[in-house]
């Protein structure tokens, strides 16, 4: 026989993701002190709790986590990511399981009695005992997630979300011997809600030395010729190699502006106040002034493999490629959040010359194709044959992944 005097009550989890990590605070091993109906004491937990009569769900989700933890959400951006049952013989609970990755502020234990500590983990790296609200919010946000190619966000219905048209783009230029921190450096950029071209990542160490040096000066030189600024980073300027000279040199010529950068560590960069002044004698990027079209390749992610091959084509041809699988490789592992990396990719589009798409085109390949159109660029459509050859194709000639087949006459 049914308990009609039980009431359902309804909660939110709030699953804050900022690199790749979600924020989880240790419920207090005692029952009393740890204040779950749902038993959790002991357990990691996101922030969350009960929604109040009369009060909306962002406005409860935005209560619970500045209540628990000192942060500031913005509840405008949040998104729901599962509404799942919870119950057990003497409660029951709808829960609401929410995504925010929009916020403000360092997390603090305002509960310390109910809530120990609060940590970041990474998503593969989770503690064995979750909070059962949370772990289901964690298992569908993992489940949705789990086959995402490089840019799923990013689709023909959502590609003005992720285009910011005053976003300045960036060259960063960097001593060889910095090389192996061209990651780090990308991802400082980014956090200054900027878009850039760094050349250690999108020539890859001269595409792998399959494109000749000269061609790689050449592209660089263009670049710099469309980017608004050009950021200098170096340990010292005693580290700063005749590349680099060169390319402020080329900046100054330009009247573009410079900034400098000391390397304080591996993942920390101060700016400074500093120029240079020095001649260069008969530096070899001189004498190619040549200005070639900027050209964003555009290709599914099932193309990832064949990113450098696409490159040299463009390459040999006298073009400049900008590739966003090589200059955003793996979305920086995560370095910083994967929107600003599809903001800063829109970016790219906005200061091409033109657009070419390479292969089968997938739902992120649209949207990027929908943003050159309404920026009014050239769009070229290239076929891969047997994944050794490329040749030029007609829109009717286009091939679509599964499924988007009917976005033909979006073309």
């Amino acid at each position: 026989m049914k308990n009609h005097n039980k009431k359902v009550g309804i909660g939110i989890g709030v699953m804050l993701l900022k690199n790749n990590k979600i924020l989880l605070g240790l419920r207090n091993p005692d029952p009393k002190k740890a204040d779950s109906e749902l038993h959790g004491e002991g357990t990691w937990t996101m922030p969350g709790g009960k929604i109040h009569f009369g009060e909306t769900w962002r406005n409860a989700a935005y209560r619970e986590a500045f209540e628990e933890t000192g942060i500031k959400i913005n509840k405008e951006n949040l998104k729901i990511v599962c509404i799942n049952d919870d119950i057990l013989p003497d409660v029951h609970y709808v829960t609401i399981g929410l995504l925010c990755k929009d916020f403000k502020g360092k997390p603090q234990s305002k509960e310390p009695e109910e809530i120990l500590e609060w940590k970041w983990f990474e998503l593969d790296k989770l503690p064995q005992n979750i909070y059962e609200p949370s772990r289901k919010i964690t298992h569908s946000f993992l489940k949705n997630n789990k086959s995402r190619s490089f840019f799923t966000d990013l689709n023909i219905q959502k590609f003005k979300e992720f285009y910011n048209p005053s976003q300045k783009l960036i060259f960063t230029s960097i001593p060889s011997t910095f090389f192996h921190l061209r990651g780090n450096i990308s991802a400082y950029v980014l956090n200054y809600n900027k878009s850039l071209i760094n050349p250690y990542l999108n020539f890859d160490y001269n595409l792998m030395n399959v494109a000749e040096k000269k061609s790689i000066r050449t592209a660089n030189n263009s670049i710099i010729n469309k980017v608004d600024e050009l950021w200098i980073f170096t340990k010292d300027l005693q580290f700063i190699t005749d590349g680099v000279l060169f390319e402020v040199n080329w900046a100054k010529k330009l009247k573009k502006r410079i900034r400098f950068f000391r390397i304080i560590n591996d993942s920390e960069f101060r700016e400074i106040s500093a120029d240079i002044n020095w001649p260069i004698e008969d530096y070899y990027g001189t004498r190619l002034a040549e200005q070639w079209p900027l050209i964003y390749t555009a290709m599914s992610s099932k193309l990832f493999q064949i990113r450098y091959f696409i490159s040299k084509f463009v390459l040999d041809i006298k073009r400049t490629p900008i590739n966003p699988f090589l200059n955003f490789d793996y979305f920086l592992l995560d370095k910083t959040d994967r929107d600003k990396i599809l903001v800063a990719n829109s970016t790219l589009i906005k200061y091409s010359d033109q657009l070419w798409v390479f292969g089968p085109i997938s739902d992120g390949v649209l949207a990027e194709i929908k943003l050159a159109k309404s920026l009014n660029k050239p769009i070229r459509y290239f076929k891969i044959i047997n994944g050794r050859g490329i040749k030029k194709i007609s829109k009717n000639e286009v091939e679509f992944e599964e499924g988007l087949e009917k976005y033909k006459n979006e073309l």
